[in-house]
């Protein structure tokens, strides 16, 4: 590091890099304080050098929110989220593939919480999103269909269940085939919820 330091300076772009880097190494060690010390000088850097409202910012806040879930301040990575979401907001506008990732990502949020209805209001905004952009076939629409027959599944909601979970099946179907393994997963899915009945 003292390295890249000395050959780029204080400020400079790969220092955002490095230590977004080395922060995720001490995450994966669960040694969060010390990711949390990195992870925090990589967004200052990132801040001085692109401005508040780069994507690059975004990935940065959304990093963080991340290390705060998986040390279970979630308070504080909803927070981090929602930055992120803001920041992509902002650099591409309201309604692109992009900001739907983030809406999706913070569904995953609440959804881990329980909080499902929560998580639906934010898949539904990735789907209008990604609609839009990619017509009502794209795999990323499938992924959050997916997702939503999950929170529907943790509140017993059983034919919507068996609806996600086939619409995201015909979309995997569509576009990888009938042997890739998130069609057969969906599918799997699908026969679950319909043994139930």
């Amino acid at each position: 590091m003292d390295i890249a330091k000395f050959a780029f300076g204080e400020t400079h772009p790969s220092l955002v890099t490095y230590y977004n880097n080395i922060g995720f190494s001490f995450k994966f060690q669960k040694e969060y304080e010390k990711a949390l010390g990195y992870l925090f000088k990589s967004l200052e850097i990132g801040r001085e050098v692109y401005g508040e409202n780069h994507p690059d910012v975004a990935v940065l806040y959304n990093n963080i929110g991340v290390l705060y879930n998986d040390m279970g301040e979630n308070k504080k990575a909803l927070d981090y989220y929602l930055k992120s979401l803001d920041v992509g907001k902002s650099a591409y506008g309201e309604n692109h593939p992009v900001v739907a990732i983030h809406y999706n990502n913070i569904g995953l949020f609440y959804h881990n919480q329980g909080e499902y209805q929560q998580a639906l209001e934010y898949y539904f905004k990735s789907i209008e999103i990604n609609k839009s952009f990619y017509g009502d076939s794209h795999p990323e629409i499938a992924n959050t269909f997916w997702n939503i027959g999950r929170s529907f599944q943790e509140q017993g909601e059983d034919r919507k269940v068996f609806e996600y979970y086939s619409k995201s099946r015909d979309i995997y179907r569509s576009v990888y085939g009938d042997d890739h393994s998130k069609t057969i997963d969906a599918q799997n899915k699908v026969l679950e919820v319909q043994s139930l009945d």
